[in-house]
């Protein structure tokens, strides 16, 4: 199993993985689709991104369980891997806020920003990479579209691209929601709420091009740094049906 090597790479991808997150989000030009639910709820709530971000991770893995009829030892470890990645998004935060001092990469030119969050892309790709290339669990999110992929017979690509477009669907309905309940009104205002509109003044959206820039290069980063780093992969690891809800499983 060789976890004394595991373990800490899976560790380090995930601090590679939720800095790149957070870089994304400081650009202020759209966060990636799978984040871009907890990251408007931490515009519209008082609670911070990254508790959004294991919240939602949490309703995964029980989507997970429900869709696949079985408990196992991945799906409960991806439980406290949620919280920690949460944590970490949390801490990079008050980095970025307290010490980079985010207020300075607000007033960039737009082509600036646009750099930045491509270097969050980036960064999130490399973390990624360590992370799968451990083989110990994906992020709840991932491990559910492959859940999701595998339950209904699907391919991945297609899979993948109807959850990011599901997420983004998600967001803007919820962002409406808030923007009707809080007696706001004016389609300008509606829009800041739900768009990360850099022509409109004081904007606080969360859909942009950076989502679009996410959804199309993410991907392509990693297939590009899987090869660069083959050493980094290692023996997939066997899962344990833990609890089968299945009487075939039994």
């Amino acid at each position: 199993m060789n976890l004394k090597r595991r373990i800490p790479q899976y560790i380090i991808g995930l601090l590679v993985f939720s800095f790149g997150v957070v870089t994304i989000s400081q650009a202020d030009v759209g966060i990636s689709p799978v984040s871009t639910i907890p990251f408007a709820l931490s515009k519209l709530t008082t609670l911070s991104f990254g508790t959004w971000t294991w919240i939602f991770h949490f309703f995964c893995v029980a989507c997970q369980i429900v869709m696949l009829k079985k408990l196992t030892l991945k799906t409960i470890l991806q439980f406290p891997l949620a919280f920690v990645f949460g944590k970490f998004i949390d801490q990079y935060k008050w980095l970025y806020e307290h010490v980079i001092y985010t207020a300075k990469i607000n007033t960039l030119f737009l082509q600036y920003r646009y750099l930045i969050c491509i270097a969050g892309i980036l960064i999130s790709a490399i973390g990624i990479v360590i992370v799968v290339s451990a083989d110990l669990m994906l992020a709840p999110p991932d491990a559910f579209m492959r859940a999701f992929a595998a339950r209904f017979k699907k391919t991945l690509s297609k899979v993948k691209i109807g959850f990011d477009v599901t997420w983004v669907v998600i967001c803007i309905i919820i962002c409406v929601i808030f923007f009707l309940v809080g007696g706001k009104s004016g389609f300008i205002p509606l829009l800041q709420s739900i768009f990360a509109l850099t022509v409109v003044q004081g904007f606080t959206g969360t859909v942009g091009v950076g989502t679009l820039l996410s959804a199309w290069l993410n991907g392509t980063f990693v297939g590009i740094f899987g090869k660069w780093f083959p050493k980094l992969k290692m023996e997939p690891l066997n899962d344990l049906v833990l609890i089968p809800f299945n009487n075939k499983e039994a």
